[in-house]
């Protein structure tokens, strides 16, 4: 995965297709497969992966890493609206009985 990303951040330096890979057994190259690179017609564990569809992917993770971030903030100024709506009431109870302990 750090050599697809190296190459895909470095495609703003140096033009390229895409990656090309050799599955060194069957397991691999079934794991190539599953994970949308192309098997080459002339070798048979030679895999191509274009660079428009690592492009695609890697967009799409930041995307979703972006709407996670996003609701984790939101969720973080819910507590804290939460806390200021709570501490009128809180001041509330105390201003009608200051001795008790519960504010």
């Amino acid at each position: 995965m750090d050599a697809i990303h190296r190459s895909w951040r470095n495609t703003t330096e140096v033009a390229s297709a895409g990656v090309v890979v050799d599955a060194l057994d069957d397991a691999a190259r079934t794991f190539y497969i599953h994970h949308e690179f192309i098997p080459l017609l002339d070798h048979r564990n030679r895999l191509f992966l274009a660079m428009v569809t690592i492009d695609r992917a890697f967009k799409a993770r930041r995307r979703q890493k972006r709407v996670l971030e996003a609701g984790s903030h939101s969720s973080k100024s819910d507590k804290q609206n939460k806390a200021a709506r709570a501490a009128p009431e809180r001041a509330d109870r105390w201003a009608q009985n200051p001795t008790s302990n519960q504010i």
